[in-house]
């Protein structure tokens, strides 16, 4: 994954843009086999949700298993943007934005949002806690 992002870094400029032409956003699409390697990694790593008895890698600091497993909180942050990237959704946005119906998109799209929001929440308290109880010298094993 890591090789395929060093020529999207490279390249994530105006300069490359202009130089590469209409090959820069084939190029860019790469970021999609990023996503499924990423995704396929978590779901290896974490078990698919059925390591050692647990929905996931661990109960989490608060004991809410399936909320903390890394799959599921990728899932959950990705989707909503994942969802914008398909044809048929951008054509339906536009048609709103023409029609001048934003509060009626903002409906559509509000539950996304809160759904990513919730599951990045999860990460952010994972890491906090986390590293809170590294610093004291208390590490928690995952």
């Amino acid at each position: 994954m890591v090789m395929l992002l060093i020529p999207l870094l490279l390249t994530a400029n105006t300069r490359a843009q202009h130089w590469l032409g209409r090959y820069w956003k084939a190029l860019h699409q790469l970021i999609y086999v990023v996503w499924a390697l990423l995704l396929v990694h978590l779901a290896v790593l974490d078990g698919f949700g059925f390591q050692r008895g647990l929905n996931g890698s661990g109960p989490g600091p608060d004991g809410l298993a399936p909320l903390h497993q890394r799959l599921y909180q990728l899932i959950a942050c990705s989707a909503f943007l994942l969802m914008l990237r398909l044809p048929s959704v951008r054509r339906w946005v536009a048609d709103k934005q023409a029609q001048d119906k934003q509060r009626v998109i903002w409906l559509a799209v509000a539950p996304f949002i809160a759904l990513s929001l919730f599951a990045f929440a999860f990460i952010v308290h994972e890491e906090l806690f986390k590293g809170v109880a590294l610093l004291r010298l208390h590490p928690i094993e995952a």
